[in-house]
C-alpha cells in the first residue's frame, strides 16, 4: 500500500509540474504576441508634440564695436541679416526606457521564475523517487530476512525434534567455546552430526554438546562404541 501511495503521489507531482509548465509556456506566448500590438496600437494614437522654432536675432548678438571708424549700432545703412538657419529646441538627453523593453524584461523575468520552479518540480521528483526506490529496497531487505529466519527457526524445529525424539550421545558439558569446536570437528570427521546447548549450573553457564538421534538405546551405543574408537568419549541418553 505505501509503494502504491507514493507512486500516486509522484504521478500527481508531475501532471502539477506539468500543468504549470504549459500554462507558463501560454502566458508567456500572449504577453509576447498580444502587448507588442496593443503598444503599437497605443503609439499610433498618442498625439505628436508640435516642434518649436525660434529665430536667432543677430541684433542682440551684436556687440557695439567701431569699424572703419564707423559705430555698428548707429549706422544709417542697415546691412541686410544673413539667412541664419533655423534653431530647434532639442530636449535634454534622458534615458528613456520603452514600453517593450518594459515587457520584455518582465517576460525574461517571468520566465527565470517559471524554469527556477521547473528545476525545483524535478528536484521534488526525482527525489520521491529515491525515497520509493529506497523503501522498495528496505522492503526486499525485509523479505528476504524474514525468510532466512523462518527457515532457520524451521530447521531449529526439526533439529529438536529429532532430538527429543529416542536416544542421544551426550559428549560433554564444557565451558571453553574453543574446546567444543574442537570436539564438533572430530564429530564431522567422524561423519556425526553434533549440536550444542547453553545450560546453566551451579558453576555458572555450560555448553552441552551431543550427537546423533537414533530410535534405540543399541543403535545409540553402538554409534559410542565408534566414538570411543576416534577417540571421543560420551554417553548415552533418553531424550
Amino acid at each position: 500500500m505505501s509503494s502504491e501511495s507514493t507512486n500516486d503521489e509522484v504521478l500527481s507531482l508531475k501532471k502539477r509540474a506539468r500543468r504549470r509548465l504549459v500554462g507558463a509556456i501560454a502566458l508567456v506566448l500572449l504577453m509576447v504576441v498580444v502587448l507588442p500590438m496593443i503598444l503599437q496600437d497605443r503609439a499610433s494614437l498618442t498625439p505628436q508634440d508640435a516642434i518649436k522654432i525660434t529665430m536667432l536675432d543677430v541684433r542682440e548678438n551684436l556687440v557695439d564695436a567701431n569699424v572703419d571708424g564707423q559705430d555698428l549700432t548707429t549706422s544709417n545703412d542697415t546691412a541686410p541679416l544673413p539667412d541664419l538657419p533655423a534653431r530647434v529646441d532639442e530636449p535634454n538627453p534622458v534615458n528613456v526606457i520603452s514600453d517593450e523593453e518594459i515587457v520584455n524584461e518582465k517576460v525574461n523575468n517571468l520566465q527565470s521564475e517559471t524554469d527556477k520552479k521547473n528545476v525545483e518540480n524535478k528536484n521534488v521528483v526525482s527525489k520521491l523517487e529515491k525515497k520509493s526506490e529506497i523503501k522498495e529496497k528496505v522492503t526486499k531487505l525485509a523479505e528476504v530476512k524474514l525468510a532466512e529466519t523462518s527457515t532457520k527457526s524451521s530447521l531449529e524445529n526439526k533439529a529438536q525434534g529429532k532430538i527429543q525424539a529416542g536416544f542421544t550421545i551426550q559428549v560433554g558439558v564444557y565451558s571453553d567455546l574453543a574446546n567444543v569446536k574442537q570436539l564438533q570437528d572430530k564429530l564431522n570427521e567422524a561423519g556425526y552430526v553434533s549440536h550444542t546447548e547453553k545450560i546453566t549450573t551451579a558453576k555458572g553457564e555450560k555448553i552441552r554438546l551431543r550427537t546423533g538421534s537414533f530410535p534405540s538405546r543399541q543403535e545409540a551405543a553402538d554409534a559410542l562404541a565408534k566414538l570411543q574408537g576416534a577417540g571421543l568419549s560420551g554417553m548415552v541418553i533418553s531424550n
